[in-house]
């Protein structure tokens, strides 16, 4: 057994425990405990490609392996296109979303429905077709993703997307209420806001996007413009949004909120190549202000657009996603814990924190969520993500405490 291991085992025995209505001082101690390091490559099995479908109620999503490591999903439900990159080992690595389908700028997309979804030996080849929402509940136009195919690269923790993308608009745009848009890639990017790390500042699901088009390359600044639609017109478009480690404080944001886990998120590429030159497309972009410290939204949407302007009802291009893991991804312990409460305590769950620093204690850093067994018997996986600034050889104190918003109070045991 490595330092690292052992010392997390020591350290685990010190437990906290708090209630947001009242002080609960009782006796709650660990019975079982297992840690180990985490595995910081995907688990491809045999490397077969493989595609299932998850419905709850309304929603539907197609979940895409590779072996046995979820690379991709597909939201569907509700007519929707959108892809959710997951090229990474990190459990909560699933940030920015690509929804590829077009609409007209007063609308959101929709009216997709997917032609096949096929596993096959080189990767999972796709078609897809719809309408074009305009307006409320109208349409302007049709659009295929033809030749589709998505593979996972697991050595280099690296997921690839591509497809010949046909859009055709029932007249020119000035016939209709607003831009084309092309796609829409939509991320999250939190200003100002308290972090994990001590003190105040931005992290999100990405910390820059950047584009390059047929004249060079800038780097958008979402706080100074929040709208931002650079010129001019390209035939060739390339949007990096750049992954990184969220490490918002959410229970230090407010009392309303839960905690969330810190993650390593992933970057995320797309290019867009018009096979025909003159389609008059620029990007756009838009951040919500006043969604600034909302972890929860996406509150940042990227969307090539053709202007309203424009005389083009044909478009073709080729476009591809890439989106690969950042490099401290898959950093950390597993461990999976057995915690004894007394019989009357019956919370619905228990939140597992950790800190290296025992004078940071009890801190706001989730872990993971124990459930009850019995009325006594707390039971689960604990993810402790190292981040990227903290000692790897020491290990980890574990704190303890039920479910409850609001709690400012804790009982070191």
């Amino acid at each position: 057994m490595n330092a690292t291991i052992q010392r997390a085992i020591s350290l685990a025995m010190l437990l906290t425990l708090c209630c947001s209505s009242s002080i609960i001082l009782a006796e709650v101690k660990i019975v079982s405990i297992s840690i180990s390091t985490a595995e910081q490559m995907p688990d491809i099995g045999t490397g077969e490609y493989r595609v299932e479908t998850f419905i709850k109620d309304a929603y539907e999503e197609k979940r895409l392996f590779f072996g046995s490591h979820h690379f991709c999903s597909i939201i569907t439900s509700g007519g929707l296109m959108a892809f959710r990159p997951h090229p990474g080992v990190d459990p909560n690595g699933w940030g920015s979303t690509l929804y590829l389908q077009p609409f007209i700028a007063d609308s959101d997309p929709g009216l997709a429905l997917i032609d096949y979804l096929n596993a096959q030996t080189n990767g999972i080849a796709f078609g897809a077709s719809g309408s074009i929402p305009a307006g409320e509940s109208g349409t302007f136009g049709g659009w295929t993703l033809t030749n589709g195919i998505i593979a996972y690269f697991a050595t280099e923790k690296r997921m690839e997307l591509s497809a010949e993308y046909a859009i055709q608009i029932d007249g020119i745009l000035v016939n209709t209420s607003g831009d084309l848009n092309i796609y829409r890639l939509a991320s999250n990017y939190l200003y100002d806001v308290p972090l994990l790390s001590g003190g105040r500042g931005d992290t999100g699901d990405i910390e820059e996007v950047s584009y390059t088009n047929d004249y060079g390359s800038d780097i958008w600044n979402p706080i100074a413009l929040p709208s931002h639609f650079p010129g001019p017109a390209t035939d060739n478009l390339t949007i990096t949004a750049v992954g990184t480690f969220n490490v918002v404080d959410t229970l230090a944001q407010t009392n309303e909120f839960r905690a969330i886990k810190a993650a390593f998120k992933p970057t995320v590429v797309v290019t867009l190549q018009a096979d025909e030159p003159g389609y008059g497309t620029i990007p756009g972009f838009i951040y919500d202000l006043t969604k600034s410290n909302l972890f929860y939204e996406d509150n940042i949407g990227i969307t090539p657009v053709v202007p309203q302007s424009s005389t083009v009802t044909n478009f073709s291009f080729h476009i591809q996603m890439k989106s690969n893991a950042l490099e401290n991804d898959g950093e950390g312990i597993v461990a999976e814990l057995a915690v004894e409460t007394p019989p009357s305590s019956e919370w619905d769950s228990m939140e597992v924190y950790f800190n290296d620093d025992p004078s940071l204690m009890p801190g706001h850093r989730l872990g993971g969520t124990l459930y009850p067994q019995t009325t006594s018997l707390y039971t689960g996986t604990v993810y402790i993500t190292r981040a990227p600034w903290e000692n790897k050889n020491l290990g980890v104190i574990m704190t303890v405490a039920p479910y409850l918003i609001g709690s400012t109070n804790w009982n070191i045991l």
